[in-house]
């Protein structure tokens, strides 16, 4: 926006291109932001500075047009028109066939005739659209190349649409190198960010290579290598600053196969790679090589040092290891994904890795860094922290009781406090049916539940109270949480909490109750619930304000009703807490007259 108002650019066009391959809420999101910078440029002084236009791009999917339906009627002048300009499209994609057959034929020596034909042949497609073109153009300029007669080839096997003609491309691949490029595709539609050459060099390396010995041994020569997968998958993949991508979205949807579609298994080559790629199978490639890097930092000097902060040291150690840092982020999404954890080979790999002993483990969880993973002492706190439940049961066998229980020196946290934070509700079940203390409380009182609870993991938060039923002392270990749940709004978790022995009346620090909490955040569903538990209205935190202050003093008034009714003081030393109530709505007025009235008759 600050280059758009600088007075050097008269005239600006923003372009948010494929808005379609957004996150629906993230593209919800750029909506509402463009709707909002439109109403608050209504008031700038538009002779300060030209025209700003935005130009968005997308498919035209249903659930667009209606984010983009508001707008719309609120601003007549925005308009939603590409469905309308599908001819002056197709002129314009007709102009530039124009342009290209003509250039091919100056390159390629192309009869007149021969020109004509093409040109006629490409203009008579029905759909066509730019990248059909770019990519039939590229077909057509390969056979004419490698034809011996070109003026004798047909023109008939012009592919009729974008996904024909990606068919065609790969259709290319010598099959000796049918393998290698699979695997090539597997890896860019799996991997979660686009692969640099040097990462693609190590992980294709340690894919064809999965025993070698050092990070050396596996890794490829990357000289040349961009050009070698250039050369294997034509225009299907290009790289762009040293990374490797699909052509466009398109591509990535021709491999895929969902769940929803079955792979082609047509004994014709034409259809060998359409739908080719299953999620489950692409994941499984890129986490088998992630595990396998990880595995032989073990044979890597870590050179760790104390005063040396993490982040530093991760910069430091990536440096002239490629796919080390990718491999570290993500290959327990990768594993899950591919549900590769059961494979006999890989899990003791994996189970050395989960060792924060070891080198690899060590590592590992350096390069990872997120605070609350990299504290974790224990292989049974790493397994349970990344829902790693196949290998936590590894890990539970070795396990004596006594140290089923350790806690972290850090925090004071078990294992199980990092599996109900994060949701892993197996690991939780195969914690809890281990043995392992759900009353432990870390090094700020709090227990499993707490974090649970604040994770919103209501499944979970039922799962550690069910398993203290017949003694019901967690619950009362539970107050904070009870505190939190009901800030939260989830009721769900209260009633539960409740149920298994929270005090209902219990304060926090500053002396609040769950009901004032509730009061005060304008709840009126939380407070019916707990005053049906009998919740006591009349108590007051360490300033001396009660529920009823705090529903008055921040306006909460669809509050004051029941709190009234199950007996709130309604005068005080302050008379009426000293909140004004000038500004509350006539139906509380009347409420609060009533009340009076009933106050002064008695």
């Amino acid at each position: 926006m600050t280059t758009a108002s600088d007075s050097a650019f008269s005239n600006t066009v923003i372009v948010f291109d494929a808005l379609d391959e957004c996150r629906p809420r993230d593209g919800a999101k750029l909506v509402d932001n463009l709707e909002r910078f439109h109403t608050q440029s209504q008031s700038l002084d538009r002779q300060q500075w030209g025209w700003l236009k935005f130009l968005v791009t997308s498919r035209p999917y249903g659930e667009l047009r209606e984010g983009f339906h508001p707008v719309t009627q609120k601003f007549s002048h925005i308009h939603i028109r590409g469905e309308y300009e599908n001819d002056q499209i197709h002129e314009e994609i007709s102009l530039v066939v124009k342009l290209r057959v003509a250039e091919l034929g100056e390159s390629l020596n192309l009869s007149s005739e021969m020109r004509r034909r093409l040109e006629q042949q490409l203009i008579e497609m029905e759909h066509r659209t730019y990248l059909w073109l770019y990519l039939a153009m590229d077909d057509i300029r390969t056979t004419f190349r490698n034809s011996l007669q070109p003026e004798e080839e047909s023109i008939l096997l012009i592919p009729n649409s974008v996904g024909a003609a990606y068919e065609k491309i790969l259709a290319r691949v010598p099959a000796v190198s049918i393998p290698d490029v699979k695997l090539i595709l597997k890896i860019i539609v799996a991997a979660r960010r686009p692969l640099t050459i040097e990462e693609i060099a190590m992980a294709l390396g340690m894919a064809k290579r999965p025993y070698s010995g050092t990070l050396d041994q596996a890794r490829l020569n990357k000289q040349g290598l961009g050009g070698k997968i250039r050369q294997l998958c034509g225009l299907f993949v290009f790289i762009n600053n040293s990374r490797l991508y699909l052509i466009h979205q398109t591509a990535r949807e021709f491999l895929v196969c969902t769940e929803s579609t079955e792979p082609h298994q047509s004994p014709r080559a034409s259809l060998q790679w359409k739908k080719s790629i299953r999620p489950i199978e692409a994941n499984r490639a890129i986490a088998e090589t992630c595990v396998r890097v990880i595995d032989l930092l073990n044979h890597e000097s870590l050179a760790i040092s104390k005063e040396e902060p993490v982040e530093e040291w991760a910069k430091r150690f990536i440096r002239g290891r490629a796919f080390v840092e990718y491999a570290a982020k993500h290959w327990v999404l990768h594993l899950r994904l591919g549900n590769v954890v059961n494979e006999p080979e890989l899990l003791p790999i994996i189970s050395s890795i989960c060792d924060p002993n070891t080198p690899a483990g060590k590592a590992w969880l350096r390069l990872y860094w997120n605070p609350l993973s990299y504290r974790q002492d224990s292989a049974l706190s790493v397994t349970a922290y990344f829902g790693l439940t196949e290998v936590l049961q590894t890990h539970l066998g070795g396990v004596q009781s006594s140290n089923l229980n350790k806690k972290s020196r850090l925090d004071g946290r078990t294992a199980l406090f990092w599996a109900a934070q994060n949701g892993h509700e197996d690991a939780v079940k195969l914690l809890l049916g281990s043995g392992i203390d759900v009353t432990s409380r870390d090094i700020l009182g709090q227990t499993a539940v707490f974090y649970a609870v604040k994770s919103k993991h209501t499944n979970i938060v039922k799962l550690l109270l069910h398993k203290n039923l017949s003694s019901r002392s967690l619950g009362p270990l539970c107050n904070a949480a009870l505190h939190l749940a009901v800030e939260m709004g989830n009721r769900s978790i209260v009633e539960a909490l409740l149920k298994h022995g929270s005090d209902v009346n219990s304060r926090n620090e500053l002396g609040r109750t769950s009901l004032i909490i509730a009061a005060g955040s304008d709840d009126a569903d939380m407070v019916k619930v707990l005053l049906a538990w009998e919740a006591n209205p009349r108590l007051r935190d360490m300033f001396g304000n009660s529920a009823l202050h705090w529903a008055l003093e921040r306006r909460c008034y669809r509050v004051v009703k029941p709190l009234l009714d199950a007996g709130s003081e309604l005068l005080d030393q302050k008379n009426f807490f000293g909140v004004e109530l000038t500004s509350c709505t006539p139906e509380v007025a009347e409420i609060f007259y009533d009340a009076q009235q009933h106050i002064h008759g008695s």
